[in-house]
């Protein structure tokens, strides 16, 4: 396991700023590329490891912020290059996608955000150019989300959080949520067997649904839970058990994403 940050020691050795820790016993390995400045990012692709942070030397050699280290803790010759701090890294295919506070990466203008060759060094052309920093970066098949400080790409208003084109760094829309939140429905109605509570989120959120007699009190509570965003359907079974609700009109209460909403139900035997 390799470990990066701001420390001295680490596992038992002095190791400044980056070691490798041994799986069983969590101590130091003799792995020792030893950096000047903090490492923050780390990305993995055997045998080579890549670092970012806001380090300037690696293993006595000059690094700018961005390195490639061996499986001796010796800098390989792949040397790109950032004029700022790099705080995230990606592997993906045959490049390493890197976000940060910098504006040049491999000696391109990359505000934020680019992509170097693994075999190179070089700069791709991918350039999404976000106006403020970059914190986190994620992928899926497709598409690199970033995360950070920035509101906007290019002319393009976005809050924190951006999805863009693996390829061609366009930006990519994110797939709309529900327009409508709510409680659905609590079907059937009258109920003689099991009772179907349907709601939808706009967001994932904890939903509490909750069944009162006519006297207020708390008979049932069929829902309380974290759920997911978009549509859910629960089975609740009122006539099973020793926990039996007896025949008769309740409300069922339901309550998510700030809301409540109340149902009249019938429950026939």
């Amino acid at each position: 396991m390799y470990a990066g940050g701001r420390f001295t020691v680490i596992g038992g050795q002095f190791r400044n700023y980056v070691a490798a820790l041994a799986a069983g016993n969590g101590l130091a390995t003799s792995w020792n590329p030893w950096a000047d400045g903090e490492v923050m990012a780390i990305a993995v692709q055997s045998p080579l490891v890549y670092f970012g942070g806001d380090f300037t030397t690696l293993g006595g050699q000059f690094r700018d912020r961005i390195a490639a280290v061996d499986g001796t803790g010796s800098p390989t010759v792949w040397n790109p290059g950032a004029d700022g701090v790099v705080r995230t890294l990606l592997l993906k295919g045959a490049a390493l996608y890197a976000g940060g506070a910098f504006n040049q990466l491999a000696g391109q203008p990359r505000p934020h955000l680019g992509a170097v060759l693994l075999a190179t060094g070089q700069a791709t052309s991918w350039n999404p150019a976000p106006r403020q920093e970059v914190l986190a970066l994620a992928q899926n098949p497709t598409t690199i989300v970033a995360g950070g400080s920035f509101q906007s790409l290019a002319e393009t208003a976005h809050s924190f959080l951006a999805g863009f084109d693996a390829t061609t760094a366009l930006d990519v829309p994110p797939v709309p949520g529900p327009t409508v939140s709510g409680l659905e429905g609590v079907t059937p109605n009258p109920a003689v067997g099991p009772v179907t509570i349907a709601f939808t989120l706009r967001q994932p959120s904890w939903v509490r649904v909750r069944v009162h007699d006519l006297m207020g009190r708390e008979v049932a509570r069929p829902v309380d839970e974290a759920r997911p965003a978009g549509r859910s359907e629960v089975t609740w079974r009122p006539a099973v058990g020793s926990s039996a609700i007896p025949a008769g009109v309740y409300f069922l209460r339901y309550e998510a994403e700030g809301s409540t909403t109340s149902r009249r139900l019938v429950l026939l035997r």
